[in-house]
């Protein structure tokens, strides 16, 4: 099993890069509550991505090819005919 940690994001708050380097800021939206009264939402970040330029392009693909997969129909398997 990994242990790496799963991380779930709503925005992304930051960019920036310098030479050869991208970084990006993830955040989660939260509900802000004042007297069990929902007053607001808040972005807190939960990571800071930061790789070379190679890994970043790497990246875009594979999230480019797990939103294809998460966007397609459901394949439903035919049943046998009588």
């Amino acid at each position: 099993m990994s242990e790496a940690p799963f991380i779930y994001f709503d925005v992304i708050t930051d960019t920036g890069c310098v030479p050869n380097v991208a970084q990006v800021t993830l955040a989660a939206l939260i509900r802000v509550r004042e007297d069990s009264v929902m007053t607001g939402i808040e972005q807190v970040p939960v990571a800071h991505l930061r790789c070379n330029t190679t890994a970043a392009r790497e990246l875009i693909t594979a999230l480019e090819v797990a939103i294809e997969h998460a966007e397609a129909p459901p394949q439903i398997p035919e049943g046998k005919a009588n």
